[in-house]
Parts: C-alpha cells; structure tokens; sequence
C-alpha cells in the first residue's frame, strides 16, 4: 500500500475496524498494521453474535481517531440482515457520541446495491445514479449510511462494487473466484440470465489503497 507522506509526519494515530474477520476486513486491518505511527484495534465477536453490545462497544470506541465500519451481514433472515446492518450501525454511533472522541472520522464499507435497479440494457451507472434500492440488503445499507450522515460525526461513504482477490470465496462472494475455481477443476463457466449483463469489478488492493486514502487525506 502506497502511505502519503503527510502521514507519515503524522503523530501516531489510533485506528479501528469493525468486521476484521471478514474478507475486506482482514486485508483491510493488514495493511492498516504496517502503517507507520498506526495503533490499529479490531472488534471482536462471538460467533452467537450479529454485533458486539455495548461493553465491547465502549473498549472499542475509546480514543479512535478513525473507525472502518465493515461488519455487515448480507446473507440470512431479514431480521438478521437488518440488525447486522442497521442496528449495529446505530449502536457503534451511539457508543462514539457516549464513550469516544468528539470527532472520529468514520470510513463505512456500503454497497453498490444501494442503487435502483438497472432494467434497460446496457445502461451504466454513477455514484449520482438515484439512490433507491431493490433488495432487502440494499435497503439496510442505505439506512446506514443515512444514520452516518445525521450522526455529526466526519465520515466517507463507500459504495463499493464487487471486490476480488486472494481470499474470496468461490460460489459465495466472488463471480471471479467461482470462476476460477470452476476452471481449475474442468468445469463449465455458468452465466445466469443471457450474458449480456455488465458488472463493475475491482481488486482488493485497490479497494485498500482507496479506503486507506478516505481515512487518512482530508480534503
């Protein structure tokens, strides 16, 4: 990762990332670990859990100059989807206010589902494409970003598209991984709908490089 070097004449600088455990999360809190003068932190927890309460919370927040809200759950229950969304969104803003500094910046991994459905083919869209999504998941990102923004606190919205790269799942997180997997092992390259479908790809070093640069540059 490339490090600005108005960062590295930074004095130390405390850093945490929720959702650490995850694909994003893990790339994202290795390379935070080799930024100079960064006292990273992550939050933990338990399998049973959708996201940590309040005392975990209170550890968590305490002295962050910048939170990495990742955690986020994407596959379940409705109610599942909305708590790991949603609530847990709303809990971590009001431990901050509670328990941490007056102005962390926050840094929230959203989702290109966010957007309204594309139905006309080969339209394309922007980041000022209308904000309405279809799904269920769409909707509690969405939501989350909207308690960020009312939160007060500084904060970088990042809808991020479909990420690659070592440690995505085939057959779960990754169409690239599925792929690859698929044909390593004879198989054939199965494309729902009629193929014409375009998607926006991007690597997870650069997805890194790009979240590092929100948290850190001001401006």
């Amino acid at each position: 990762v490339s490090i600005p070097q108005s960062f590295i004449e930074r004095e130390q600088m405390r850093i945490g990332v929720t959702g650490s455990s995850g694909f994003l999360g893990s790339h994202l809190i290795k390379a935070l670990r080799q930024l100079p003068g960064a006292e990273v932190t992550s939050l933990k927890r338990n399998s049973s859990e959708s996201f940590p309460e309040t005392a975990a919370l209170r550890s968590f927040v305490r002295d962050l100059d910048i939170i990495y809200h990742i955690a986020g759950v994407n596959r379940g229950t409705d109610e599942e989807i909305l708590i790991g969304n949603i609530k847990s969104t709303f809990n971590l803003i009001e431990a901050i206010k509670k328990f941490g500094k007056p102005s962390p910046r926050i840094i929230f991994a959203s989702s290109s589902q966010v957007y309204k459905q594309v139905t006309t083919p080969g339209k394309l869209i922007n980041e000022s494409y209308k904000a309405e999504p279809t799904t269920l998941f769409g909707v509690a990102k969405k939501t989350a970003e909207d308690l960020i923004r009312l939160s007060g606190f500084e904060y970088v919205i990042m809808r991020i598209s479909n990420i690659y790269g070592p440690g995505c799942f085939p057959n779960y997180n990754s169409v690239i991984a599925t792929f690859c997997h698929r044909s390593v092992n004879g198989e054939c390259l199965k494309i729902d709908g009629n193929g014409h479908q375009k998607r926006d790809f991007i690597y997870i070093e650069d997805t890194i490089q790009a979240m590092i640069l929100a948290g850190i540059q001001r401006g």
